[in-house]
């Protein structure tokens, strides 16, 4: 397979060697991927991926439950006041 801009054997420009061997890896990359049956682009991989965290670590409370999580709640008012 050929994957390129960078080819067996090619001499190039010491500036431009990182430049080509990134675009050479991001292609390889790309080819493999295209070859899997299971292939899936980035961003409906990790949208699912978010999904079935979502859905496994969900937790069904109510609004003041939720936000009660938050705050302490202090049933002494006096505390408040006595500066503690």
């Amino acid at each position: 397979m050929n994957f390129g801009p960078l080819q067996d054997g090619m001499i190039v420009n010491k500036a431009m060697l990182a430049p080509l061997a990134r675009l050479t890896a991001v292609n390889a990359n790309r080819a493999v991927r295209a070859l899997k049956k299971e292939n899936k682009r980035p961003f409906p991989f990790r949208a699912g991926l978010i999904r079935e965290m979502y859905e496994r670590y969900k937790a069904e409370r109510s609004f003041d439950d939720y936000f009660s999580t938050f705050f302490k709640i202090d049933d002494n008012p006096q505390s408040l006041a006595a500066g503690t």
